[in-house]
């Protein structure tokens, strides 16, 4: 009978602790369920597209010790480079310094690679599941051409965002996401805020 006791007290136990992680759990998405999850006719999801994004604003951003130590301390020049990507967007596109070990975007400055990278200033490298941009990085092995303002770096980050090479033609010498244009002069075209701004607004 004691023993019949205890199976009782052990199965209220284990139906508690399920109702509690299903509790707990109900307000969160997953990211294979972010395209579909709609509760009570309110939509989950915050940005409602097909096409690749990232799922959530602000995005967090970290980086490594060597990007605050080296060639005239990045971190501002990352700094600046988000804060013009957030500011021609108007302010749809924003980012937080956080200390974490998995950010949204980790920057990582190692200028060692500068020469066995065949001289590449910088690269991106996005990762996602399905349509949705997952923790990424952007490696940087050089400080570019133009010194006044941080070029190369707003040119990785939109990659980030699913930006690609623009082709070249007359009109779009000075894009920013034309392949290896980095001089001072670049600028994030129309095109791209419109489509950023269409996104994330």
């Amino acid at each position: 009978m004691k023993n019949r006791g205890n199976e009782i007290l052990l199965f209220i136990a284990l139906v508690v602790v399920f109702i509690g992680l299903i509790l707990f759990y109900s307000d969160k998405v997953s990211v294979g369920e972010v395209n579909n999850f709609v509760d009570e006719g309110s939509i989950a999801l915050r940005f409602n597209t097909s096409e690749p994004h990232w799922d959530h604003m602000p995005l967090t951003y970290n980086w490594n010790e060597e990007c605050g130590e080296w060639n005239g301390n990045f971190t501002n020049k990352i700094r600046t480079a988000l804060q013009e990507i957030s500011n021609v967007t108007e302010g749809v596109i924003t980012f937080e310094k956080l200390s974490l070990i998995e950010p949204d975007i980790m920057f990582i400055c190692d200028a060692s690679q500068y020469y066995s990278k065949g001289l590449i200033i910088a690269e991106a490298e996005s990762f996602s599941y399905g349509n949705i941009f997952a923790p990424s990085k952007v490696y940087i092995y050089g400080s570019g051409e133009c010194k006044n303002r941080p070029t190369t770096i707003i040119h990785e980050v939109l990659h980030l965002f699913g930006i690609g090479h623009t082709e070249k033609t007359e009109e779009n010498l000075q894009d920013i996401m034309f392949e290896k244009k980095y001089d001072c002069k670049a600028y994030i075209s129309n095109e791209t805020i419109d489509y950023l701004k269409g996104i994330y607004n």
